[in-house]
């Protein structure tokens, strides 16, 4: 899809960080993605070839923007409520997780996609990170799980970016 043809809008993610993901992705050779929060970002996952998995909890928000999504081979919406995470079990591993979902106001915790990532890749990447739940999320990792650190990636709203630091080195940004 052209980036002209994408509807960016304050709930999704902006033009200069679809770009940002779109040179992440080549520049790290990212194939597979877990992702909280379909949208936009999943129309960049998607034109570069990636198998995604991403989990929404709503679908009408799907069917009124995003319908065409389900229909792609190589993509994979999980309809969820957050008290069933825990009971969901995936059987790959992936490049990255990208965490923007699920919605919700600005003291609103990611937590629970934070901790159900973390299972499943090495690489987080967090839409939305400066709010106050999402400070008291990466809170809680960094003081959980020692081996993980962060950095601030500069974009339009900063992107939060969580890394196995035990495990494997940080992807290239630039």
């Amino acid at each position: 899809m052209q980036i002209n043809n994408i509807p960016f809008n304050g709930y999704s993610i902006t033009k200069k960080e679809f770009e940002f993901l779109d040179n992440l992705i080549k520049k790290n050779n990212l194939e597979k993605i877990l992702e909280f929060g379909t949208g936009t970002s999943t129309i960049c996952f998607l034109n570069n070839n990636c198998f995604t998995t991403s989990f929404e909890t709503s679908q009408n928000y799907i069917k009124k923007f995003f319908f065409r999504l389900t229909q792609i081979k190589n993509c994979n919406i999980i309809y969820y409520k957050i008290n069933q995470l825990n009971d969901i079990i995936l059987n790959q591993f992936f490049d990255l997780a990208f965490i923007d979902g699920p919605n919700g106001t600005k003291t609103m915790s990611r937590i629970d996609s934070y901790l159900f990532s973390i299972k499943y890749t090495n690489h987080l990447l967090l839409h939305d990170f400066r709010r106050v739940g999402e400070q008291e999320s990466l809170k809680y990792i960094i003081n959980n799980f020692p081996k993980w650190k962060l950095l601030t990636i500069k974009t339009d709203r900063c992107l939060g970016y969580l890394y196995n630091s035990d495990k494997v080195v940080p992807l290239k940004m630039d």
